[in-house]
C-alpha cells in the first residue's frame, strides 16, 4: 500500500500544481490506473476514470471544492479491498539468498505445534512436503505437492486386471499360503538383514490401490508370522511380516482419517506385541521396517508412527537387555526427518541423558548413539541465528557437571560391601562406575562436533 500512498501523493502535487493543464492531468492518472490494475482493478474502470478529468468544468470543480481526494481515496480503497481478497495482507519481501538452518519460515514443515486435522477437509488441503530439503536452505521457486487424496478401487469400481488382484487376496487361504511362500524364498537370499524391496513395493501398492479390503487377512497373517515356533522360520517370517506392515504404513498415506484411524487401532496392538518380543536375530528387520514406511516422508504426515515410537522412549519396560537394545534401536530410525522433529529430539535428549548410568553396557552404548544423533542439528550456520535443535553444549555441560559430582561421590564413598566373607562391589559405586565410563563416551563424541 506505500506505492499507492505514494503515488496519491504524487497526484495531489500535480493536481494542486497543474489542474488548468488537462494534458499533465491525463499522464497523472494514466500513472494511477497502472498501479491500480496492478493491484486487479480492471483498466476499464481506470479509463473511465481518466475521461472525467477531460472536462474543464470538471478540474474546476475539483479545485474550488477540493474533490480530488475522494476519487483518489476511493482508488486506495478499492485497491484495499482487492487486496484483502487474495489474501495479501502486506507486501512481501522475497529473499531468494540461501539461508540454511531453522527459520521462522520453514517451522511450519516442523512436527512440533502440529495439530492433526479433525476433519476430512482439513486433511485433504493440508500441505505435505515430503521432501526433506524443502525449506533448510532456501525456498525453489516452485513447490509442487499433490492433493492429499487419493482415488481407490471398489468392489463395483475396478478394471478386469485389478480384479483378478482382488479376488485372489480376498483368499485368506491364497494369502496364508503367499507369505510362506515368501518365507521358503527367504532362504536363498544372501542378504538376510534388510527387507525385500521388490516384496514391499508391492504391499504397498496392494493398500495403496485397494485400502482396507484386504487389512483382516494380512493381519491374521502377520500374528501367525510373530508367533513363528519353528527356529528356522522365525527370523524369515518376521521379515515377511515387518515387510507387510511397512507397505500398510507406505500405502495408506493418502487414506482417509477415518481409514488410518482403523488401520492403527489394528497396528497398535500388534506393534506393542512386536516389541515386547524382540530379539536380537529380528530387531533388524522391524527397524527396517519402520525406515521403509517413514522414509521421505513429511512427519507430518506420518504422526501416527512418529507417536507409536515416541511413546517408546518412556515405555522401557526391562524385559531383558537385548529387548531394551532393540527398542532403542527402533527408536533410532526416527533419523531419517533429521531437522523437522526438534520436540521429539528433545525428548529423546532429555531422557537418554538421565539414562546414562543404565546397568547394562549395550544398552547404554545404543544411548549414547542416539543422544549424538539428537544433537547433530545444533549447527550455527551462516546467519548465526540459534537453532530449534537440542543444545550440544548445554547437554555437554550438564554430563560433564553431573559426571564431576559423581566423581567427588565416588571418591568418597566405600567401595565394597562385605558381609560373611563375600565381597561385592557397591550397587551404589557400580551405577557411579556406569555413568563415568559412559561420560568418557559422550566426551569423545562431544569433541566430533567440535
Amino acid at each position: 500500500m506505500r506505492l499507492v500512498t505514494d503515488i496519491g501523493k504524487l497526484l495531489d502535487i500535480l493536481v494542486e500544481n497543474h489542474s488548468d493543464d488537462v494534458s499533465s492531468m491525463k499522464k497523472a492518472l494514466k500513472i494511477l490506473s497502472l498501479s491500480s490494475i496492478y493491484y486487479g482493478i480492471s483498466r476499464q474502470d481506470a479509463d473511465a476514470w481518466r475521461r472525467a478529468f477531460n472536462s474543464n468544468k470538471r478540474l474546476f470543480k475539483n479545485k474550488i471544492c477540493d474533490e480530488r481526494q475522494d476519487l483518489r481515496f476511493l482508488t486506495i480503497e478499492t485497491m484495499a479491498l482487492q487486496i484483502e481478497n487474495n489474501g495479501q495482507s502486506s507486501i512481501t519481501i522475497i529473499d531468494d539468498g540461501c539461508h540454511p538452518g531453522d527459520r521462522d519460515d520453514n517451522a511450519w514443515l516442523t512436527i512440533d505445534g502440529y495439530i492433526p486435522p479433525k476433519t476430512q477437509i482439513e486433511w485433504e488441503q493440508t500441505c505435505f512436503l515430503d521432501k526433506l530439503f524443502h525449506g533448510y536452505n532456501t525456498w525453489p521457486k516452485i513447490v509442487k505437492y499433490s492433493i492429499n487424496k487419493r482415488e481407490r478401487y471398489s468392489r463395483n469400481n475396478m478394471p478386469e486386471q485389478a480384479a483378478i488382484l482382488y479376488s485372489r487376496f480376498m483368499d485368506s487361504n491364497f494369502v496364508k499360503r503367499l507369505t510362506q511362500l515368501m518365507i521358503l524364498d527367504d532362504e536363498d537370499d544372501n542378504d538376510e538383514t534388510t527387507l525385500d524391496k521388490t516384496r514391499f513395493a508391492m504391499f504397498k501398492g496392494l493398500f495403496r490401490n485397494f485400502g482396507l479390503a484386504f487389512i483382516d487377512n494380512f493381519m491374521e497373517q502377520v500374528y501367525v508370522l510373530i508367533h513363528e515356533k519353528m527356529k528356522e522360520k522365525q527370523k524369515g517370517s518376521h521379515r515377511v511380516a515387518a515387510e507387510i506392515v511397512a507397505g500398510m504404513i507406505r500405502g495408506s498415506k493418502c487414506w482417509t482419517l477415518e481409514m488410518l484411524d482403523e488401520l492403527w487401532e489394528h497396528l497398535t496392538t500388534f506393534l506393542n506385541e512386536v516389541c515386547i518380543n524382540l530379539s536380537s536375530n529380528t530387531f533388524l528387520y522391524w527397524g527396517s521396517c519402520f525406515k521403509y514406511a517413514m522414509e521421505n516422508k513429511d512427519p507430518r504426515r506420518m504422526y501416527r508412527p512418529i507417536q507409536f515410537l515416541r511413546a517408546l522412549i518412556n515405555n522401557q519396560t526391562s524385559v531383558n537387555t537385548l529387548n531394551e537394545v532393540s527398542r532403542w534401536y527402533l527408536i533410532q530410525q526416527l533419523d531419517i526427518f533429521e531437522w523437522r522433529i526438534p520436540s521429539i529430539w528433545y525428548s529423546i535428549n532429555e531422557h537418554v541423558k538421565k539414562q546414562l548410568d543404565h546397568p547394562f553396557k549395550v544398552v547404554r552404548d545404543r544411548m549414547v548413539i542416539i543422544l549424538s544423533l539428537s544433537l547433530r542439528f545444533d549447527l550455527t550456520l551462516f546467519h548465526g541465528k540459534p537453532t530449534r535443535q537440542p543444545s550440544i553444549d548445554q547437554s555437554i555441560d550438564e554430563i560433564r557437571e553431573r559426571l564431576h559430582q559423581t566423581i567427588e561421590t565416588y571418591e568418597k564413598t566405600s567401595l565394597v560391601n562385605m558381609s560373611d566373607q563375600l565381597i561385592e562391589i557397591n550397587s551404589e559405586v557400580r551405577q557411579m562406575l556406569n555413568f563415568i565410563e559412559t561420560g568418557r563416551d559422550v566426551e569423545f563424541v562431544a569433541n566430533q562436533y567440535d
